[in-house]
């Protein structure tokens, strides 16, 4: 019996909870000024009061077509659980975009649909809408177009003269014979189908202008989708101007919404039976700008997933990178030349080699692996570099036990043969989700605007299409050390760059030495920023990196090691740029040191800071660890051999404490009050204290 009891209890909580995920909420698509931002939306939980999402700005960028515009955008959930979207693409085009997407985040590849191609004499393709036939499982797509001369009974000199046409798919990929779908003797724009009862409603537009301007909403019937509507009803709008017109049926009242555009505002009536219609205008909040747009019920499920994604402000906050990732990147040795083969066999040298024990993971590729985008906005592969596409690299390198990492930029116009994502964030992320990427590197080559909030908003729109792209991804962001990036990076990225490339910085700089030094004071310049799942970026290391062609001294083996040690000490990612086919056995020592790696790695996530510099160049950093601990690195970055004192008190350490050297990898003993080391040039003692 008590069994029998907790199976109803479960079920019935089930019920509540499935109840829940599926109350309605609704959903306003909509545009501002021409178009030329893209889709906005809006949601509701009474049809009355509307709040904007993503802070008023736009959600998708138009891509399609001459004169890239997004008017009136229609928007239905689908039978196969899609949301589909068309919209007016321009003012004079003959025909009209297309769009799908699973959850009004991540969208598919835009589409143009030459709806009236073959008549050449269509002048435009305005207002498309969507309705879907449950008897045929068709979708029939409608919209007004003007064809000079073929109802000249309703011509008017200067003016267009509209009808509704109508195509039907199945699968928005193959389409009917376009076919006239309402003419009634008069200019018609706007139409709107909806299912009420055993009809369909249209909810249309009398354009005509002269010689009595009509310019209202008004209804016809059908007992098919397809055709046969009648004549139109008398207006139910006022005396005032209005056009495109959504309906909804919100309990037993049907809401028609219509953009009164000569006010600048929107208006709505009310209806039980769709013949006596109350004015609700004065009842309805809008935001402010909202122009022709339709509505649709979604799942108050479906409407906090679309809260969160575009919440303000956003936070990344995605769980990964709770240590500085550990890795690899082909920039620093490949350059402009990083190909499938050298990317395999770096993958199989960082498992025979000890590094992937070690703790290096994530094999990222760089820059120039792909050629763009072609006409339709697919990512373009080079294929002669990468013969079998990035998946099938994916997968190589997740078959070795490793993850695998990919790179692309923002701004929309990239000046050379790569890729720029502008106006596809979510697209692209979610494409190197599906070829398995766990790992993506952001730059600003191709910034349209640098400056601090201009960063800031599309760091915004990347991250948030790094968190829903349907896979784990750490998010790199490369600005560069650029636009005061410690007032919002921490929010938006796992790490983020503290300067510019460590191999050409400072500027005209000749050595690695110089380029080494450069990241770690910019570094510590932002310490309290830093922390389990974001972290300040000093770059790529350059331990068993070459001089790029001569133009750089390469470092000493002392100097890799203290590169290595302070990279460390300042919990910066581990990200290692050499060719590790060709690693040396000392350089290999360095980068495979496992205390040194458990400084960087410790839980605690805290970045060492410079705590004294006794004179200049003798220096004294401390890193608080987990478990009580700390490390001490002492770093002489002068050109001679020097002795450096840390002192325990000032450096705000206990006065007692034991000490072992991170690279001798043995104990030195307990020592009080201080301990003094002595350093070659450029050298590092590491100490780790308890």
């Amino acid at each position: 019996m008590f069994k029998t009891i907790r199976v109803i209890v479960v079920l019935l909580l089930f019920i509540c909870i499935n109840a829940r995920a599926q109350k309605k909420a609704y959903l306003f698509s909509y545009f501002e000024n021409n178009g030329e931002d893209g889709l906005h939306l809006a949601y509701s939980l009474d049809g009355l009061k509307w709040q904007s999402l993503n802070n008023d700005s736009a959600v998708l960028k138009p891509m399609v077509a001459k004169d890239k515009l997004m008017r009136d955008p229609c928007i239905i959930k689908g039978a196969d659980g899609l949301f589909h979207m068309v919209w007016t693409v321009s003012w004079k085009d003959r025909g009209i975009g297309y769009a799908s997407s699973p959850d009004l985040i991540h969208w598919s590849v835009q589409q143009f649909i030459p709806v009236m191609q073959k008549d050449p004499a269509a002048l435009n393709c305005w207002a498309p809408e969507i309705t879907y036939d449950p008897d045929t499982k068709n979708y029939m797509l409608y919209w007004a177009t003007t064809i000079p001369g073929r109802f000249p009974e309703t011509e008017e000199a200067g003016e267009k003269n509209h009808r509704i046409y109508y195509t039907t798919t199945r699968d928005f990929r193959t389409y009917s014979e376009t076919r006239l779908l309402y003419d009634q003797g008069f200019n018609v724009i706007d139409a709107s189908i909806q299912k009420a009862g055993k009809q369909y409603v249209m909810f249309l537009k009398n354009e005509t202008k002269k010689p009595v301007a009509e310019k209202n909403i008004r209804l016809a019937f059908s007992d098919k989708l397809t055709g046969g509507y009648g004549k139109a009803s008398a207006p139910i709008t006022g005396n005032y101007w209005a056009e495109g017109p959504t309906a909804i049926k919100i309990g037993n009242k049907w809401t028609v919404y219509f953009d009164k555009y000569m006010d600048h505002h929107y208006g709505a009536v009310q209806s039980a039976d769709l013949k006596n219609w109350t004015d609700i205008s004065d009842q309805l909040t809008m935001p402010k700008g909202i122009r022709h747009g339709t509505v649709l019920t979604i799942t108050q499920q479906e409407l906090r997933k679309l809260t969160d994604y575009f919440q303000t402000p956003f936070t990344l906050n995605n769980q990964l990178a709770l240590t500085p990732p550990m890795g690899w990147s082909s920039w620093n040795t490949f350059k402009k030349e990083p190909s499938e083969n050298v990317i395999k066999e770096i993958a199989d040298a960082m498992v025979a080699k000890g590094l992937k024990a070690a703790g290096y993971e994530y094999v990222n590729i760089d820059d120039f692996w792909s050629t763009g985008r072609d006409s339709l906005g697919n990512i373009m592969v080079d294929t002669v570099k990468f013969p079998h596409g990035m998946k099938a690299l994916a997968d190589y390198i997740h078959s070795k036990g490793l993850k695998a990492g990919i790179y692309t930029n923002i701004g929309t116009k990239a000046n050379y043969a790569t890729l720029a994502s502008g106006g596809f964030y979510a697209q692209d992320m979610k494409t190197f989700a599906d070829w398995g990427y766990e790992y993506v590197k952001v730059d600003v080559n191709f910034a349209p605007v640098r400056t601090e909030e201009a960063y800031k908003n599309e760091f915004t729109k990347v991250s948030q299409a790094v968190k829903y792209a349907g896979r784990p991804m750490v998010f790199s962001i490369c600005n560069q050390g650029g636009r005061d990036y410690w007032n919002w990076a921490p929010a938006l990225g796992n790490t983020w760059r503290v300067g510019g490339d460590i191999d050409h910085s400072p500027k005209e700089t000749k050595s690695q030495w110089e380029g080494v030094n450069y990241e770690l004071d910019l570094s510590s310049k932002h310490t309290d920023i830093a922390g389990p799942g974001h972290w300040n970026d000093a770059d790529m290391m350059l331990v068993g990196v070459g001089d790029d062609g001569g133009r750089l001294k390469v470092m000493n083996a002392e100097e890799q090691k203290a590169h290595f040690s302070m990279w460390c000490m300042i919990a910066s990612p581990l990200i290692m740029g050499n060719d590790i086919r060709r690693l040396s056995p000392e350089a290999s020592a360095i980068l495979t040191n496992r205390e040194a790696i458990a400084v960087n790695q410790d839980v605690l996530g805290k970045q060492g800071k410079l705590v004294a510099e006794l004179q200049p160049g003798l220096q004294v950093w401390l890193k608080p660890l987990a478990h009580h601990k700390f490390a001490i690195a002492l770093f002489n970055r002068t050109g001679a051999a020097a002795s450096i004192t840390c002192d325990f008190k000032k450096a705000g350490l206990p006065s007692r404490l034991k000490l072992r050297d991170i690279w001798q990898h043995k104990p030195l003993g307990e020592f009080n009050g201080a301990y003094a080391g002595s350093l070659p040039s450029h050298g590092v003692q590491m100490l780790l204290a308890k």
